[in-house]
């Protein structure tokens, strides 16, 4: 494909996008009202689709569809067609998060896939903080944060991960505490953010690890696929929690090995070595629950359902949303939690 008509297709996409989320999700964080109206069961967060949804999807495949006629969206795979090129949206990724107020959880994430379905061009904004990265395939990348153009952190000189506020995962803690006490280095978590937000503006995190692990199957390719273009334009190491690397426009858009992005190779850890250590750590706890209490499965740091269901009703959830309350909307991602696990 044409990257001249990829990257322009990009910039035209741009104030859709951000005009889209200062209308429909900033309302939500900056106490403003804005009802969430659900067109689908409130009370199970895997079916969340809120009018917010709708109308982001809307706005953003009324253009595409006239670039790329086969475009869709998360909310609309009933249209599916399975010939590129085609761009494919998630509105407002992270909707759990966004449903619940909490921080830095939501973005709108969009990617365009060429004729061979491969990842050649892919945006990200997360409203709130007013993040907004795009990407080509050919390294070209763009960060700004509220307009203002910005340089893309270095990665730390310790393991820096990221896990998702909506559904935080003390298995994953677990894991990266035994992996960094095997490597003797350092390991720290930041507690914000899914993939929307963090393809929006990982950038300004000096992380070097991002693992998705939320459920098995809960993963899907209009998560995974903008991620491609955009960490990979920065150096990151891509795959499923098993090594293999995703393909994209398939006729099942779930994936059931999750998903894994590093950049540790000036800490001499490998993306595979990464991978191993999943492996090894799966194989030890096979007989043990490595998180009683946290919707625990034996080995597998893997999230299931009833994690949520504990999330919920967790004092760390409740310690968020308190926190929420008391910071404005443009500094709240000066305040991501930060937990030293080694």
């Amino acid at each position: 494909m044409n990257t001249n008509r990829v990257r322009a297709f990009l910039e035209e996409m741009k104030p859709v996008v951000i005009d889209a989320g200062k209308k429909y999700v900033e309302p939500r964080f900056s106490g403003k009202p804005y009802e969430i109206d659900f067109e689908a069961n409130p009370n199970d967060p895997a079916n969340y689709v809120t009018a917010t949804d709708r109308h982001i999807s809307g706005i953003a495949l009324a253009r595409s569809r006239e670039v790329f006629p086969g475009s869709y969206s998360e909310e609309d795979t009933k249209d599916r067609r399975y010939s590129g090129p085609i761009s494919v949206w998630d509105p407002v990724d992270g909707t759990g998060g966004f449903v619940d107020e909490l921080y830095e959880s939501c973005g709108t994430l969009g990617v365009v896939l060429d004729e061979h379905d491969r990842p050649v061009g892919a945006l990200a904004y997360a409203p709130e903080t007013r993040c907004f990265m795009m990407a080509d395939e050919l390294g070209f990348i763009y960060f700004e944060i509220d307009g203002i153009n910005q340089d893309i952190k270095e990665p730390a000189d310790h393991i820096v991960a990221i896990q998702r506020t909506e559904a935080w995962n003390p298995k994953l803690d677990r894991f990266l505490e035994w992996f960094g006490k095997r490597r003797k280095v350092g390991v720290e978590v930041i507690e914000g953010g899914g993939p929307g937000s963090f393809g929006a503006s990982f950038g300004r995190y000096d992380a070097n690890l991002f693992s998705g692990t939320v459920g098995i199957g809960n993963w899907k390719e209009w998560d995974v696929a903008p991620l491609y273009v955009l960490l990979g334009s920065a150096g990151w190491n891509l795959s499923d929690l098993r090594g293999n690397k995703h393909t994209f426009n398939n006729y099942d858009p779930r994936y059931f090995n999750g998903f894994l992005a590093t950049r540790l190779n000036h800490l001499g850890i490998m993306h595979e070595d990464i991978v191993r250590g999943i492996a090894e750590f799966t194989e030890i706890y096979r007989n043990e629950l490595i998180a009683p209490g946290h919707g625990a499965t034996n080995g597998t740091i893997m999230v299931t359902d009833q994690i949520y269901k504990d999330w919920k009703a967790s004092e760390r959830r409740a310690e968020w949303l308190e926190l929420v309350k008391t910071i404005p909307s443009r500094e709240r991602h000066r305040h991501l939690k930060r937990v030293r696990l080694v």
